[in-house]
């Protein structure tokens, strides 16, 4: 990667010794935090809404390694004096906790700030509301076609900071960012930003779809003339932003041939400023159907040059990515029907984008945990595509109401139920797409774990039929 790259290094104060420092939410990346933390000798203080018998057990290892555990936590008045309080994606910023330590002059700053202010590798940094986890894994296989040492980390399960140490072997780091963890950034830097999409979700936990989308543009907050920005400006609120942010913008489109990175005929094009453009791949060369991938492949295809990935490693590179679990992940072909895994789509925009990439009717298992989104556009779809719609959970009536057609509409309790149904009401040609377009979080511990459940259940009964 260029030199510029590293401009983006935080230079401030890293030394913990003795600092007395909270982490608030001792999931993942929380417990990642205390380990990091009491590694560089902080006086850590391991917080969490659960007693410490209810932490996983990977929060319980972590948990031994801090000066003191507050599980579950009260008053900050019981723990203080804290030089620091890193708080977890999950934790909301409004929080009564998280406003008593900004109203004590406690700093507050997140996972993701606090693995950048140790990092010694350039960042290139994707978000989005769909299509962010296929994209930095996409860039990671093609720096790694070009021999360039990196990792993929951040919001796509592997915490930042578990990379941090790590990070000066390193010649990028692709990190998944969420508006979540930018809610709680600071200096944070990425010397490449790629913002994707955004369209309704979390509104459970934002006021508004403006706050949402500021959340999103935080990521070029801190940039400069020496960073670069990829937006992909199909999307109208993304293409809004190209004058706005400060660093160099690149742009990327399905549709547009004047932007930087394009489709031409069969081929995938991209043109840096003052150089020729570049065939980098066909669409044939894609393992992943759908118009919103080639964008996120494209997006990936021009971090990558800026990072002096050859043009000649990506079609190899493209033709051999695996996507990601519960990504359009097929599980099973029993008497001519398909039965797609897309536990991933937790949101209508990225359930509406996967739903159009399949051909022929379709049987779609639906519904989760409530998050305020608007269902519309996803049941004008299940309206025109579904031949029969599954659903479960606490969205379940918002989306059958979304459909305007009852009768295609089936309300189930379990999984296990929705798969039986569906391989008895499926015919050769069909496809049974779990695409819930919501949150597993009602009645999975996590998005990973439905896909999971239903691909056992499409095992059972497809075995049994």
């Amino acid at each position: 990667m260029p030199q510029s790259a590293h401009n983006c290094i935080f230079t401030g104060e890293r030394d913990l010794r003795g600092r007395r420092v909270g982490v608030l939410g001792m999931a993942r990346s929380g417990a990642a935090c205390v380990n990091f933390l009491a590694g560089r000798g902080a006086q850590v203080v391991a917080l969490d809404s659960k007693p410490p018998a209810d932490l996983s057990d990977v929060a319980q290892d972590a948990a031994t390694r801090a000066a003191h555990v507050a599980a579950p936590y009260g008053s900050l008045a019981a723990i203080a004096p804290l030089d620091l309080l890193v708080v977890s994606p999950g934790v909301p910023t409004d929080a009564d906790i998280v406003i008593e330590a900004r109203s004590s002059g406690t700093e507050v700053i997140g996972e993701v700030e606090l693995a950048y202010r140790f990092m010694d590798a350039p960042i290139a940094a994707v978000t989005g509301t769909c299509g962010k986890g296929t994209t930095v894994t996409v860039l990671g296989a093609l720096l790694a076609a070009a021999g360039m040492p990196n990792v993929v980390a951040g919001n796509i399960g592997t915490p930042l900071i578990a990379q941090a140490d790590a990070s000066g072997g390193l010649d990028v780091v692709v990190a998944e960012i969420s508006s979540f963890q930018l809610d709680t950034t600071v200096h944070f830097r990425p010397h490449i930003g790629i913002l994707l999409n955004i369209t309704e979700d979390h509104l459970e936990r934002y006021p508004s779809f403006d706050a949402y989308a500021a959340s999103k543009a935080q990521l070029f907050r801190n940039q400069s003339a020496e960073d670069w920005a990829i937006l992909c400006i199909d999307d109208a609120r993304v293409r809004a932003m190209a004058d706005q942010v400060p660093s160099r913008v690149l742009t990327v489109s399905a549709s547009d041939p004047a932007t930087h990175g394009r489709v031409e005929d069969d081929t995938l094009v991209v043109k840096l400023p003052g150089a020729a453009a570049e065939v980098i791949a066909r669409t044939s060369d894609l393992t992943l159907q759908g118009t919103h991938h080639v964008t996120n492949c494209l997006a990936a295809a021009l971090a990558a040059r800026l990072c002096d990935v050859p043009p000649a490693v990506m079609p190899g590179a493209f033709r051999g990515y695996e996507p990601a679990p519960h990504l359009m992940t097929l599980v099973a072909e029993s008497n001519g029907v398909l039965y797609i895994d897309d536990s991933k789509a937790t949101n209508p925009a990225s359930a509406v984008a996967d739903l159009s990439a399949i051909d022929g009717p379709v049987v779609v298992i639906a519904g989760g945990k409530e998050k305020d989104t608007d269902f519309a556009e996803f049941g004008e779809v299940l309206a025109r595509q579904a031949k029969l719609v599954l659903l479960m959970g606490e969205c379940a009536p918002r989306i059958e109401r979304a459909t305007n057609r009852p009768e295609i509409c089936r309300h189930v309790r379990s999984m296990a139920e929705a798969v039986r149904i569906a391989v008895e009401s499926a015919e050769p040609g069909d496809t049974v797409a779990l695409c819930p377009a919501c949150s597993s979080l009602d009645m999975f511990r996590s998005y990973a774990a439905r896909g999971d459940e239903f691909a056992d259940a499409v095992r059972q009964y497809t075995t049994h039929c």
